[in-house]
């Protein structure tokens, strides 16, 4: 089983006022590491979206675990210290999460995404759609020229309809692929990595050094295309996504504890 969750930061984000409170609603649930990284972000907007997005990795651990008793411990507590700064379950907690496997969290703009599975790994990423004001898309486009393949950069110099959200498909399948393994998307060779993108908008099918991975990809938009999204998983090929609004996730985890 996998499932990703999305939440709109928009509407909180329209308002320092409702940034500020939503910021302060959230930390009630963090552990005190999270507290003192939380305090470091020196833009409201930023630590609202790390907030949230610890938020719902609770959230989905939480509801993984329907028939664990998971009170006695508060609050659930998540390291960094894994390979590739991926999030994990602290030591403390993970005798008593018994079926859930592996969870990744992204975040960027008005959107936040985390996904958990029980069987294998995933990967996570989330991208605004976006270009300089004084680059044309396929200059920004250039600028990647050591991360793209041939095969990536001649489909979206040369095919490509939509170049710029081609691109960003590309991309997002990339990051969430090297998350789910627990990679550092620095120190990987993201030319290693070649995105075939399947038209209309179906889930790419991605090559790894010319051999098909054997992970998952699922991608969509978001926001009118304003936003793409992509999730990697190592055995889910079925995996489920669902959106809510920040305001409403707060008013429901009022209801179950995160």
């Amino acid at each position: 089983m996998a499932h990703v969750i999305g939440t709109s930061l928009k509407r909180v984000l329209s308002s320092q006022g409702a940034t500020d409170d939503a910021i302060k609603q959230l930390s009630c649930n963090l552990h005190s590491t999270e507290l003192a990284r939380l305090d470091r972000f020196r833009h409201p907007a930023d630590a609202l979206r790390f907030a949230a997005g610890r938020a719902l990795a609770r959230r989905i651990v939480l509801d993984s675990q329907l028939q664990t008793k998971l009170g006695c411990l508060s609050p659930l507590a998540f390291t960094t210290k894994a390979a590739g700064g991926k999030p994990q379950l602290t030591e403390e907690w993970q005798p008593f999460v018994q079926h859930m496997v592996d969870f990744n969290i992204s975040h960027d703009g008005d959107w936040v995404i985390a996904g958990y599975t029980t069987q294998g790994f995933i990967g996570v990423d989330i991208a605004k759609i976006s270009c300089p004001a004084n680059m044309t898309d396929i200059d920004y486009i250039k600028e990647f020229v050591y991360q793209l393949s041939i095969k990536e950069m001649d489909y979206l110099v040369n095919s490509s309809q939509q170049t710029l959200l081609d691109f960003y498909r590309i991309w997002t399948a990339k990051e969430a692929y090297v998350k789910a393994i627990g990679a550092g998307i620095a120190e990987f060779d993201l030319c290693s990595i070649s995105v075939h993108l399947v038209q209309p908008a179906g889930n790419p099918r991605v090559y790894i050094n010319g051999k098909e991975s054997e992970f998952y990809f699922k991608s969509g938009t978001l926001d009118a295309e304003d936003y793409v999204y992509c999730i990697a998983t190592s055995s889910e090929p079925n995996c489920a996504f669902s959106t809510t609004d920040l305001l409403d996730f707060i008013e429901s985890s009022h209801r179950t504890a995160i």
